[in-house]
């Protein structure tokens, strides 16, 4: 059994739980909260691209898991904005589907980092 820190989201103190279960509730003030990732992230590095208002951008993943993926991007003139919807995909990972973009960090001028969120997973044929 692993404690982690954890903060809680209504009165932002800090408490240790157990990472053995799906729901945590804050000693604190009683707020129950699902944890934030159900899925473990594989480190994995591969070529994808994702395609934002008739656009191609490449890029290469970061990590995957089975909701979800981290990828690492250029851009030059349009940022792609949080809770954009696109499309994703990858030949290495043999994946096409829609995806939303829950989250976006420049990590670098004209380099971004980005969470993806699978809407829903399509296999090319």
């Amino acid at each position: 059994m692993t404690k982690l820190t954890r903060l809680c989201p209504s009165c932002r103190k800090v408490f240790y739980a157990t990472n053995d279960k799906d729901t945590h509730t804050c000693p604190n003030c009683g707020y129950s909260f699902v944890k934030k990732r159900s899925f473990q992230r594989i480190p994995r590095i591969v070529e994808c691209a994702f395609i934002y208002r008739g656009v191609r951008y490449p890029a290469l993943t970061k990590n995957v898991s089975d909701s979800g993926v981290c990828i690492e991007y250029s851009f030059s003139d349009e940022h792609v904005p949080q809770d954009a919807i696109l499309g994703f995909f990858s030949r290495p990972l043999d994946i096409e589907t829609p995806a939303q973009m829950v989250w976006v960090k420049d990590v670098e001028r004209g380099k971004t980092v980005a969470g993806l969120k699978y809407l829903k997973a399509e296999k090319p044929e």
